[in-house]
This record gives structure tokens, C-alpha cells and sequence, in this order.
């Protein structure tokens, strides 16, 4: 899972104190850092449309990461109409193989897009619209497989709408 953090530089002088400096003398940098584990708030459902954003660490040595949403509610039916994700891989050499989305009884297979490497990083973005009915008790996800063991995080979102 991506986040950041927020550090306040006060030029060519280090960190420092935010109350110490004055606000011209500052610079706010903020770096992406990889969190272990899975971060998960609740989806935002308005009216019926429902959207739904997770993100997961998945270690080094496994050749795939799953990330599971929450499970639909007694009563309803999620229907995911996109699938997107940022994924990442600690290797310049191992690739995502294939991607799906799952959950809805059948797995549908996500285009992914081509990789972007930022030094020892393998980067990929997918963006992708699916009609994917999930039923009360089941729960969504997307899955990557890799063309080896690497290290991989995931940071996606899917959407959809939420009915009786």
C-alpha cells in the first residue's frame, strides 16, 4: 500500500521546526513510502453508486498479491463496472504476467498496462471498465500474477453501484 509523508525543509539548512521558520523559508516535500499490510476504510456509497479504494504490501517471495474489498451486504448486489490499480514490483527483470478481477463467481481478466521502470522499480497503471455482478456475502478483488518471486504492492479502486 502507497502513502506519504510530509516533510518541511527549510532550504539548504535540513528539517526543521515548522514554528521556527518563517513561511518563505520553507519547502514542503512529500515522498510515497510502501506500508506493510492492507489499509482499508470504508467504500463511499451515495445513492447507490459505490466506490471502494484498498491498497496492500505483498512481500517479497510469492509470485503473486491479492487484494480483497469488503463483502457485499446481506440483501444486495455490487455491480463493479471499473477496475483500476497502480501496481508495483521490486525488480527491473520479473513482470506482471496477468490480472483479474474476482468475486463475482467467474474472473475477469484486466488489461494491464505497459510497464514504466523508475530505478530498481517496475511500475504498471491499469484502468479498466468490466461488468462484474457480486453477490450478498461474496467479496471482490484483484489479483496480479508475477513472471517470478518479487516483492509487489497494489493500490487500487473499483466502482460500481450498489443495489437491493
Amino acid at each position: 500500500m502507497f502513502s506519504k509523508i510530509t516533510i518541511i525543509v527549510r532550504r539548504n539548512l535540513g528539517l526543521l521546526r515548522a514554528s521556527a521558520l518563517g513561511v518563505a523559508a520553507l519547502t514542503v516535500v512529500t515522498i510515497p513510502v510502501v506500508l506493510a499490510g492492507r489499509v482499508e476504510a470504508a467504500p463511499l456509497i451515495t445513492q447507490g453508486f459505490y466506490i471502494d479504494t484498498a491498497g496492500i504490501n505483498c512481500g517479497a517471495a510469492t509470485t503473486f498479491c491479492t487484494l480483497s474489498f469488503p463483502v457485499v451486504p446481506a440483501g444486495k448486489v455490487l455491480v463493479v463496472r471499473s477496475a483500476s490499480c497502480n501496481a508495483s514490483v521490486l525488480s527491473t527483470s520479473v513482470k506482471i504476467q496477468t490480472s483479474y478481477l474476482f468475486g463475482s463467481g467467474k474472473t475477469t481478466h484486466l488489461e494491464v498496462g505497459a510497464p514504466l521502470i523508475v530505478s530498481t522499480v517496475t511500475k504498471y497503471t491499469f484502468n479498466n471498465v468490466v461488468l462484474a455482478p457480486v453477490t450478498a456475502g461474496q467479496s471482490p478483488g484483484l489479483r496480479i500474477f508475477l513472471t517470478a518471486a518479487a516483492g509487489s504492492s497494489m493500490s487500487c479502486t473499483i466502482s460500481g453501484e450498489l443495489k437491493p
